[in-house]
């Protein structure tokens, strides 16, 4: 179901009314830092996941898995336990995880180019002034992507 509240500074910015064509975006991650702290490293991003909205009817929806497990970049050790952490506190809060490391090596495609690929796929819909909506977006999924 797709509900028909926005706020009234999000229908300001797109003429005062509820919009008929959107996309909604979703980013997961290992965790809650953007940037790296004394003695931690910054997370990063496992899972974007969408669904593109066309006169108030779902018309293309993905979920694209982020693989780090074959990135040198990443250090190995530090992503197991960080997504062991995270599913264990997901599962704490109720939830259910997803993306295991092995998840990642399975279902995952290289970080570049699912970056390279959502950037331009978001470039394309901001030339075509298509509202792009969050859940915490302005808190945490634009801080990750940016």
């Amino acid at each position: 179901m797709i509900a028909k509240h926005w706020p009234d500074w999000f229908l300001a910015k797109v003429g005062g009314a509820w919009p008929s064509t959107y996309v909604a975006l979703d980013v997961e991650t290992t965790g809650f830092r953007k940037n790296d702290e004394p003695g931690k490293r910054a997370d990063i991003i496992t899972e974007i996941g969408y669904v593109e909205v066309e006169n108030n009817a779902p018309v293309n929806r993905a979920t694209v898995v982020v693989d780090w497990t074959r990135d040198p970049a990443v250090d190995q050790k530090w992503l197991r336990q960080r997504l062991l952490d995270r599913d264990g506190q997901i599962a704490a809060d109720g939830g259910v995880a997803t993306d295991s490391y092995a998840d990642l090596a399975a279902k995952g495609r290289p970080a570049k180019d699912v970056f390279r690929e959502t950037l331009a796929w978001l470039e394309s819909k901001a030339a075509d002034r298509v509202p792009v909506v969050m859940h915490n977006g302005y808190g945490f999924d634009e801080n990750f992507l940016s």
